[in-house]
């Protein structure tokens, strides 16, 4: 039996991706099963046999499907079911691999001396490398989150945040939040605000918000595990969330809006797993 938000992932992206905004978040799914028209279900077999098994995030670069798995990229072919592994030019071993809030491939990587992030160029062919005033690859890069958005590059480490504006790298500290002491799973830049998204399972989780300006850090929601997020053209923020009452699992659909958490929809009796 598939997953029912790795079904309505998929239909989603083969239905959007002639037609692909330019800022978008991708769609976490297994990285073997993908529908055709008729939705019926079909499997892809990746060239890597070492990384079928593995979890994969589904997004779009360039307009067209593509897999991320083991830090590779795969180019999705949905009428052949073929996936083609990318080239990246020369890159070594990149890891934390994916794509940007504003549709750039980016990623860590390193010479052996220093750590750099390297995004898609958006001036020239290939990618432009920049190097960090810290190492992250290692034993400790699992405590890593990267994001990219305009001329902003942005790392977590902890409670640090490191901000590149085109020139320079500048140091923020995240304060703590109650609630919040272990490490997010993700982050959304949403212009001088920065979102954090916590999800512990049954244990809970939520989401927080980091005003790069004033340095205040805030909870937003804390009700249940946040599974999902994404920012809409407007930079409004939607999220999923999901948590158990009496053994039966639900979710809802939600945005954040003038301070304040909207439900969009809800499902209180039925497992409910939505997708942005």
């Amino acid at each position: 039996m598939f997953a029912l938000k790795t079904l309505i992932s998929i239909l989603i992206l083969l239905a959007t991706c002639t037609q692909a905004q330019a800022q978008f978040s991708p769609v976490k799914a297994n990285p073997l099963e993908i529908t055709q028209v008729d939705n019926s279900v079909q499997m892809v077999d990746l060239p890597d046999a070492s990384t079928a098994t593995k979890d994969g995030i589904l997004c779009l670069w360039h307009q067209k499907p593509c897999l991320i798995s083991d830090n590779k990229i795969y180019e999705i072919d949905p009428k052949e079911l073929k996936c083609t592994l990318c080239d990246l030019q020369g890159l070594s071993k990149p890891t934390k691999l994916q794509v940007s809030q504003d549709g750039r491939l980016i990623g860590i990587t390193t010479d052996g001396k220093d750590d750099f992030v390297f995004l898609e160029s958006t001036s020239m062919h290939g990618f432009e490398k920049i190097k960090l005033p810290v190492h992250v690859t290692g034993p400790t890069s699992s405590s890593v989150l990267l994001g990219a958005r305009g001329n902003n590059v942005l790392l977590l480490l902890k409670r640090n945040l490191l901000i590149y504006d085109g020139t320079k790298w500048d140091t923020k500290t995240v304060p703590h939040v109650e609630g919040t002491f272990y490490f997010p799973n993700e982050m959304l830049l949403s212009r001088d605000k920065l979102y954090l998204r916590y999800d512990f399972g049954h244990y809970g989780g939520g989401l927080t918000c980091f005003d790069l300006s004033s340095g205040e850090c805030k909870k937003i929601f804390d009700k249940s595990s946040v599974t999902d997020m994404a920012l809409d053209l407007k930079d409004r923020l939607w999220f999923t969330h999901q948590d158990s009452e009496g053994g039966i699992v639900h979710g809802a659909l939600a945005n954040h809006e003038n301070n304040k958490v909207n439900i969009a929809l809800s499902d209180k009796k039925t497992l409910l797993l939505l997708c942005h």
